[in-house]
């Protein structure tokens, strides 16, 4: 076996390891953004989870007023943006 043969071979029993293990991490699965209250209309900072898919539909109690709105939201996920839409449930 040639010293070239018996160097990919050590390669592919160990890969390099990353030196930053940060540059490895996973995209982050919640994305900031805001609706306003349709019923006091005041802006509401909102989490929303990506991993939830591109198409979500549910009710969120406004932050001042407590009542619920009912939130459509679409996830751009390659963005990290989200878009709401709040009506009354």
């Amino acid at each position: 076996m040639s010293n070239e043969n018996i160097r990919i071979f050590r390669e592919k029993l160990n890969p390099p390891v990353a030196r930053n293990p940060a540059e490895s991490y996973l995209e982050p699965m919640e994305i900031e953004t805001a609706f306003v209250c349709v019923f006091c209309f005041q802006v509401n900072d909102t989490l929303v989870d990506a991993s939830g898919g591109p198409e979500q539909e549910y009710s969120e109690d406004c932050q001042v007023c407590c009542r619920p709105n009912y939130l459509r939201v679409s996830v751009h996920p390659s963005l990290r943006e989200a878009h709401i839409e709040a009506s009354i449930p």
